[in-house]
């Protein structure tokens, strides 16, 4: 049976651009939520505003999912509707309510009465990575309704300067480094930009779980996700590269051309499967943005597999 890649591609030309392989791609949902026990009046409702790591550099998405790396310190934003305390203060706690996790204390904060608006800090963060995660915060305030979220927390990233045109993730990849699979860390990838003015900000990617995404067929896989503003240069004839990598143990000795992958585009989250470049090096349809080079695409001397997706728009890459 063939085995997929899958990839996601949004586009601002100037404006920011991301991408991620499912080898993993994190994302968070945000939420309001539960009703108080029946025992007391709903009186406030918590709000989750914004989850994010202040640590970890990269080119703000608004319109996208925050980032939360394992045991990576982070915040929770939220807001109430009514006052928690019109006198003390009000103690706020952060837990985790799924996942390997569940039942874990992250932090907590106390929230001035008449006070409509805090953060808590995970200042340890999350200690396994994994998909779906829920968080809540609660309030030692009766009848107050918890907010809640759900994030993915991803394994790790990698921050890279604009000019680095060479940037692996997963595998022991970095800036100017490229990945290398393994029998332990199957999937990786590499962004090659087209020149060391192609980006206009910092570089970030990160690497996530693949068990439990949308859209992950290699279930050993992980999702691999690439964030940057991109320079109106970067096109149909002159795209990004992100180089997709599984050792040979997770996608065994079959030809190139088995082995494909799908993108997952920004914003709506459908997944559209890549096609096969026309030719070499472009993309011939540039409103999906993205396609699949297996003229590049290869088998490398340890007989991993190597597939060279090519992007005209910002993107997130799945396997």
């Amino acid at each position: 049976m063939s085995h997929h890649v899958i990839a996601a591609v949004r586009r601002r030309r100037t404006a920011l651009g991301w991408a991620a392989l499912l080898l993993a791609v994190p994302a968070v949902v945000l939420g309001n939520l539960s009703l108080a026990s029946a025992s007391a009046p709903v009186t406030a409702t918590i709000t989750v505003a914004k989850v994010y790591s202040p640590s970890i550099p990269g080119p703000s998405d608004p319109g996208g999912a925050q980032l939360v790396v394992k045991s990576v310190a982070f915040t929770v934003d939220f807001t109430t509707d009514a006052p928690l305390s019109n006198g003390g203060s009000t103690l706020v706690t952060l837990t985790v309510t799924s996942g390997p996790d569940k039942g874990l204390v992250l932090g907590s904060a106390s929230l001035p009465g008449g006070q409509q608006s805090g953060s808590v800090v995970a200042a340890a963060g999350i200690p396994h990575a994994a998909n779906n995660v829920g968080l809540k915060l609660t309030a030692k305030s009766p009848g107050t309704a918890p907010g809640t979220a759900t994030v993915d927390v991803l394994k790790t990233f990698v921050s890279a300067p604009g000019s680095s045109t060479l940037t692996g993730i997963g595998g022991g990849g970095g800036a100017g480094v490229p990945c290398d699979p393994s029998p332990t860390d199957q999937t990786c990838g590499d962004l090659r930009l087209p020149s060391s003015s192609s980006a206009t900000s910092g570089l970030l990617l990160t690497q996530g779980l693949c068990a439990g995404a949308t859209g992950c067929n290699l279930t050993a896989g992980s999702v691999l996700q690439w964030l940057a503003n991109l320079d109106p240069s970067v096109g149909p004839t002159n795209p990004v590269v992100f180089v997709a990598k599984c050792d040979k143990s997770l996608c065994p000795g079959k030809g190139i051309k088995t082995y494909t992958v799908s993108v997952e585009k920004s914003g709506t989250h459908d997944v559209f499967p890549s096609p096969p470049c026309a030719a070499k090096g472009v993309v011939d349809d540039v409103d999906l943005g993205f396609c699949t080079d297996y003229v590049q695409s290869t088998r490398d001397g340890a007989g991993d597999v190597l597939l060279y997706v090519l992007f005209a728009k910002d993107a997130k890459i799945i396997w």
